[in-house]
């Protein structure tokens, strides 16, 4: 018990840090807007209603058909031997409770049709004041039923107290009218209707509605206790429907601004493939459009940067071959045209032209090798490939916190450097790949030493893509072109749930193998 108020305050600042997130924000509005617009709109519609049967005679028309429809079902009531006064009483009490009068009719639709077929087939509703009057008077116009017994009581002459207009209206009831359209008369704040109950061709009784307008503060006070028992429910619905839209806009939203969240954070690890696909006319659709546009740029400004950069590269490796190549080969060629000249004549300084020449090659080709070298990944320089390659995956599964695995199958042997690089750098870009858009949980490298070929395989058990489709990254493109210009194959499978790259490289000869790993 001493934790529950911790508790308590726990749950509300959860509940509050909820409502902190855009969605729940919008879902919140949406749901107060759409039910204090409901209870707006309701309210009015009640009250402007009720203002217009004061107003608008066709509605005093329709009273009076609802009211000559209605009083029917008083003739078993008025029929009856003696007249069923509480019959009356209980029909009274229904069509008027104080402050609604509600006249509805009940009609056979054929005389052997059982009760459950019976239907409403017309009906007028209207806030009343409390002076409404509502009776029932048999055919020599006296009282069997009122709202008001204090004023009107049973057996008391209803021509007593009825207005003029009223009293005309009931004259012709009982006078044998029986068209409706004829019943009605209106005044000011007062509407008036009477209607004949007849059965079988015999006058039974008459029903006389006075209906009186009640002020502004009771119909307003009227309103509110007559839209509440529907509003609530209504209230509830509205509620729920606004929370469900609001969510799934919230969501949409959301949504697309997590998108815009994904590409960028995509952009920010250099894979500028992603594009943003809101084609909205709206301001976030606009905001999509000018970071696409900035992508194009800065993708363009990075393209322009490489290109610059490998410019800058080739440039230094040519100002290395002049400085220094370039004039070994001169001496090398300078050396033995003088040893061709000099062979006939003098053969001993013949020969030490050919050692010199032999001397300043044999440098040549160490500067080549330097050159070559500065080319290659330095973790190469420095370990054999299959250690290289299983220090790049450990690395990459620590800083990606995903499981990893590399392995050798078959005897290793010495690879071309060139070969070697092309594997290396393949893994590089593979696990590269695999980090920004694979969404695995499981990679597996393996090298592979046959006795003809070496091949490099990389799986793993993302979300895979279709290799069958353009892509505008470079970097299985550029995995393809190593492998193909070193004369191997290059291939891509790709499923949900599983993508397989491998690459396979002829080797030299053992021989020429080992000569070239040493160079």
């Amino acid at each position: 018990m001493k934790n529950l108020p911790q508790k308590i305050l726990a749950f509300l600042q959860k509940i509050t840090r909820l409502f902190l997130r855009l969605q729940w924000k919008l879902t919140l509005l949406y749901t107060l807007v759409t039910v204090a617009v409901l209870l707006i709109l309701i309210s009015a519609a009640v009250f402007l209603s009720n203002q217009m049967v004061y107003s608008v005679p066709m509605l005093t028309a329709n009273m009076a058909d609802a009211l000559s429809l209605a009083a029917q079902d008083l003739a078993p009531a008025l029929s009856a031997q003696p007249v069923d006064a509480a019959a009356a009483e209980a029909w009274v009490d229904k069509v008027f409770d104080g402050r609604m009068l509600f006249i509805s009719s009940e009609v056979d639709e054929g005389e052997d049709e059982p009760a459950e077929t019976k239907e409403i087939s017309y009906s007028f509703t209207s806030m009343a004041s409390k002076n409404t009057l509502l009776v029932v008077a048999d055919p020599q116009g006296h009282v069997i039923a009122s709202n008001h017994p204090e004023r009107w009581s049973a057996g008391r002459p209803l021509t007593a107290e009825a207005s003029p207009a009223g009293l005309n209206l009931l004259r012709q009831a009982l006078g044998g009218e029986r068209d409706a359209r004829k019943l009605w008369s209106r005044e000011e704040n007062r509407q008036i209707a009477a209607a004949p109950i007849h059965q079988s061709g015999r006058l039974l009784g008459v029903t006389l509605v006075v209906l009186e307008r009640p002020n502004q503060l009771d119909l307003l006070i009227s309103t509110l206790f007559s839209v509440a028992p529907t509003v609530a429910p209504l209230t509830l619905v509205a509620g729920l429907i606004g929370m469900v839209f609001g969510a799934l806009t919230a969501r949409s939203l959301v949504k697309r601004i997590k998108g815009i969240m994904h590409t960028t954070d995509a952009w920010g690890q250099g894979d500028f493939r992603q594009r943003l696909q809101d084609r909205s006319a709206d301001e976030i659709g606009l905001l999509a459009q000018d970071l696409n546009q900035m992508a194009d740029e800065l993708q363009n400004l990075m393209q322009t940067r490489q290109d610059l950069a490998a410019l800058e590269e080739r440039n230094r490796l040519a100002r290395d071959l002049h400085d220094s190549v370039k004039q070994q080969v001169f001496a090398v060629s300078m050396n033995l045209a003088a040893a061709q000249a000099l062979w006939e004549r003098d053969p001993q300084a013949a020969r030490q032209r050919l050692d010199i020449a032999t001397e300043v090659s044999r440098q040549t080709q160490q500067e080549l090798t330097t050159l070559i070298q500065t080319l290659r990944p330095p973790q190469l320089s420095e370990k054999s490939l299959p250690a290289a390659l299983d220090e790049l995956v450990r690395q990459w599964a620590r800083q990606n916190n995903c499981r990893a695995a590399f392995h050798v199958e078959g005897s290793p042997q010495p690879l071309h450097p060139e070969t070697e690089q092309a594997f290396f750098r393949m893994a590089q870009e593979a696990l590269s790949n695999i980090a920004r858009h694979s969404r695995a949980s499981m990679v597996e490298m393996a090298l592979i030493f046959n006795h003809d070929s070496a091949a490099l395989e990389v799986r793993d058990d993302g979300q895979g893509f279709d290799p069958n489709q353009p892509v505008s990254g470079l970097g299985l493109r550029s995995m393809r072109e190593r492998i193909h210009a070193l004369g191997g194959v290059f291939a891509v499978e790709s499923r949900p749930g599983s993508t397989h790259l491998s690459a396979q490289i002829p080797v030299l000869s053992p021989d020429r193998n080992t000569e070239v790993a040493h160079e």
